[in-house]
Order: structure tokens, then sequence, then C-alpha cells
């Protein structure tokens, strides 16, 4: 096809009206057709944008999910001047922030204008808001461009194979700063819209947990489904490699906001310590919160049952019926029972509400059982 750009002169993809961005990609591809000559598609943003809502156009949006793959998210840092707009009120320090925390990687311009200390303190701060991006320092962003395309930074499982410790919290840090409430416009010719909307910017920081125990995959999906309803607006990003209990292979996941996109990927290697990693960015977090949360998905180490244990199974709303357990840790779940109409289900937690002990059972039945009547003859 050539190099050709496209502008969007209605409207900004940094607020949730995407419907500019996807008809230009529609355009784009439509153009290339079947000759299968693009390499590739690069957004640039404003630098007051918001990449939230173009990276989540790559998972809502059917078309744009169907035939894209985000490779990743670049943000140009200037090490001379970022310390000065991540100081609170001064009306842009949010911007920087959030286009720091969605990215995977920075590349830190300018930084023959600062000298060493300078410059410590500004990977400091970059650290501060996102413990896991890759940083490149440059100079008028001259780079490779090697290290900006096809490198597949948003593919967590890719980077996991090219970096096992890519996760790893010993270095992480979190920040507390609080930031005033500002408001910015967005104007178009002849409309004007989203104005005054405002932003509430508190604290943004990253908080990385690890955990070597086993995880129950169940809880781990409810606790996250929980986090994603009550604190899915404050999580800019998010990624972690999960260790399942009962299943050989990594669980990789990563979202922005409360799109989530999880799955099971390569094989632990033999040797390789097994572990749970998450990092979680975005604004207000509760780094005790979290850990709570994260610890009590932990899978039981010791279960009540052994394979062969006759068990009362709760199957739903045929209630409890009598079965066998067949194995332990099937497919990440405690239990798998056979029961005893012929019926295979799985306990996905060991809780006494789903699977109890078959004499249990029957002790509380008898003791539901209605008292006979006694009839007194005078």
């Amino acid at each position: 096809m050539g190099e050709e750009i496209l502008t969007m002169n209605n409207g900004c993809i940094c607020c949730s009206v995407r419907g500019d961005l996807v008809r230009l990609i529609a355009q784009i591809l439509k153009r290339n057709g079947d000759r299968n000559q693009l390499d590739g598609i690069i957004i640039e943003t404003t630098g007051m944008a918001d990449p939230g809502p173009v990276v989540q156009t790559f998972f809502a949006e059917p078309l744009v999910a169907a035939t894209c793959e985000l490779d990743g998210i670049i943000t140009v840092v200037d090490a001379k001047h970022i310390l000065q707009h991540l100081r609170p009120g001064n009306g842009v320090e949010y911007e920087c922030e959030e286009q720091i925390a969605f990215a995977d990687r920075v590349l830190l311009n300018k930084t023959d204008l600062v000298n060493s200390t300078e410059l410590k303190e500004v990977h400091s701060r970059i650290r501060d808001i996102n413990s896991a991006v890759s940083v490149i320092e440059c100079q008028h962003c001259r780079v490779d461009p090697a290290l900006l395309l096809n490198v597949k930074t948003f593919d967590l499982d890719s980077i996991l194979k090219r970096q096992p410790d890519f996760l790893q919290t010993d270095k992480e840090k979190s920040h507390e700063h609080s930031h005033g409430e500002h408001m910015h416009e967005h104007k178009t010719e002849g409309e004007q819209h989203h104005t005054g909307h405002k932003h509430k910017h508190s604290l943004v920081s990253s908080v990385g947990l690890s955990l070597p125990d086993p995880i129950l995959v169940a809880l781990l999906e409810e606790w996250i489904d929980d986090i994603l309803e009550t604190e899915g607006d404050d999580l800019l990003r998010y990624k972690g490699v999960v260790n399942v209990a009962g299943i050989d292979k990594k669980y990789v996941f990563q979202g922005v906001h409360t799109l989530f996109n999880g799955r099971f990927a390569d094989n632990w290697a033999p040797g390789e310590k097994r572990e749970t990693r998450f990092v979680f960015i975005g604004k207000n977090l509760d780094r005790e919160a979290l850990t709570e949360g994260f610890l009590a998905c932990r899978a039981t180490k010791d279960l009540r049952f052994r394979v062969g244990d006759r068990v009362m199974a709760n199957t739903g709303d045929d209630g409890f019926q009598a079965g066998t357990i067949v194995q332990l840790w099937e497919q990440g779940n405690p239990y798998a029972i056979q029961l005893d109409s012929g019926r295979k289900i799985w306990a996905p937690v060991d809780e006494v509400g789903l699977v109890r002990a078959l004499e249990v059972q029957q002790q509380e039945e008898k003791t539901r059982q209605p008292l006979a009547m006694v009839h007194i003859l005078a």
C-alpha cells in the first residue's frame, strides 16, 4: 500500500466516542483488501489524549477486534520537563500519569538535557507510576524502529517467554500524592462536545503482588469480577500470570479498565518456579485490600476428601446427590465426582455447601424426620 497518513478532524480519540477511529481503521482495511500488504497501523494521539478508550477499541469493537491485534503502547516522555508536568496542580499531571501508566514501552527523550541525578529521579518517578514498563533512553527520539514495531509488548505471554521475571515485584514501589480537580475541553469546528467534563485525580500507583501457593481458579474469577465491577474505572492497566492449582499451563491475563482478556498459555517449564504474579496500575489502589483478596484465592492445601470417598454433592436444582470422589484437582477443580446416577460433576471449591460427607448428610436427614404420632387411649 505504501505509507499513508489519515487524520481525524471530527472529535478526539481520547474520549469515549471512537466512531471515527473505527471508520478509519475500516477504511484502511478496505483499501488493503486481499493484498495482505499491510504491515501495520500506527495511531498517534495528541499529548493530552487518554489512551484508555483507544486501547478499548481493540477489544470492544467487533470489526477491530476481529481484524487487528494490538502490538503495544509507546509513550514519549520529556526527561527535561516530566517532573514539572507531574507536579500536582499544574493542570497536566493526570494526562502525564495516564500515558505513562498505559505504556508498555517509554521513550525517555531529551536525556542530554538533564544531569545524572535528575535522570535517576525521572526513572524513579516513571517506575512509581508503572513498575512494569520498559524504558529506552534517547535523544531527538532517535530509536531503532525494531524496538518499536512488531514487538508484541501487549502480549503478556510473549513477554514472559522473553523475560520470565517481567512481573517480579522486588523493585516495585507505590506512591501517594494528591491532585486537584481540573477540566479540559475538546472542540471541533462548528461543534463543541464533552465541554467541561471532569476527571477526579488522586492517587496513581502500581501495586505488585506475588504468591508461591497455587490459586483456585473459581475464587480468582470471582475476585477479578468483583474488582472489575467495583474498581474498573480506576484500573488503568493490569496484567498477571497465574499458577492455577491442578493445571500445568500458565494462565496469563491483562486488561484495561473493565475489559479483561485471559487464557491458558504454555506449560510451566521443568524447574521453573511456579508462582502467581500480578501488577495493577491505577488510581486510588488499596494495596491492603488487593493483597487480602489475592490471598483469599489460594487453593486449600489439605482437601477434606480423598479419591474413593463417598460424598453428597450439591448439583444445584436437583439438590444433594450421592457420589464418589474419582479424582482430585481435575481441570483446576478440587474434586471430580461420579454421581450414583452416572453423571460426572466437578466441585470448583472445597466447601461444605458444595460437597459434604455422606454420613453427615444422612445424619442431618435423620434429625429432620417428622416425629411419629402417639395416640393415647384413655
